[in-house]
């Protein structure tokens, strides 16, 4: 039994693991004893191991880990802090998970975890994870969603003359790119459009054509007249006119 005038005391020397019992008694100053308090059990020991450890790879040199408090206070005190270890990396944490980063892809880490309080360091535990290599996902673009831009760099030019025939070759460059809209498809022009532009062009042709020849005929007939002023007889006249047509 130790005696303190003070309402609280400090026991020394405890020896971890080991299970220890307290009884107050309180005396008043001519020694006369009070009734004892209940009694008071504390386990004096380091933290229980840790549990339920899970992990998962958050990227190609980091992961996350995660773990539970053992649960059982009766034979353990609970912990204050943790120590994670990993390759050389230490990480101290009141948090019952972590970050690690600075891993190296393609590769086999073991992490040890190991609970801290004020009395020491708990039992280490260990699990192996297995960091690997994160790719890129390629996105797949849609074809109605890319529009193309050709920009000419060059012209082509095809000159013919005193039999020699000149070429310049053609250079281009496409260039792709994505749009947020989707691209409308072009029309293309109907096959009975065009053979009705084929038969206005021809229409217009032949009015031309006919045009073209009353003109040349109109000439024809004044010169004739202008020539029979000039005291020509009327059967040259006539063999005049002849020649003029059969050269038409």
């Amino acid at each position: 039994m130790t005696m303190y005038n003070e309402s609280s005391a400090t026991i020394p020397s405890l020896i971890a693991g080991t299970n220890y019992s307290f009884i107050i008694i309180p005396i008043d100053t001519i020694g006369r004893e009070g009734p004892p308090s209940s009694l008071i059990q504390y386990i004096w020991n380091v933290p229980a191991q840790v549990v339920n450890i899970s992990w998962d790879q958050i990227s190609s040199d980091s992961m996350t880990i995660w773990w539970n408090i053992n649960e059982d206070t009766t034979s353990h005190y609970p912990p204050v802090h943790y120590i994670v270890s990993v390759h050389n990396i230490t990480i101290n944490t009141t948090d019952t998970n972590v970050t690690i980063n600075g891993l190296y892809p393609n590769n086999e880490y073991t992490v040890y975890i190991k609970p801290v309080n004020a009395i020491g360091e708990g039992p280490l535990i260990n699990i192996t994870v297995n960091i690997t290599e994160r790719k890129t996902t390629s996105t797949n673009v849609d074809l109605h969603d890319v529009s193309v831009t050709e920009e000419r760099s060059s012209d082509a030019i095809t000159t013919s003359g005193n039999n020699r025939l000149m070429t310049t070759s053609v250079s281009l460059t496409i260039f792709v790119s994505v749009t947020s809209s989707s691209v409308e498809p072009s029309t293309t022009p109907s096959s009975s459009g065009s053979m009705n532009s084929s038969l206005l062009f021809s229409i217009f042709g032949s009015i031309g054509a006919i045009l073209i020849t009353c003109i040349i005929a109109i000439i024809v007939i004044l010169v004739c007249i202008m020539y029979k002023r000039k005291h020509k007889s009327k059967y040259e006249y006539i063999v005049h006119i002849s020649c003029i047509i059969n050269i038409l």
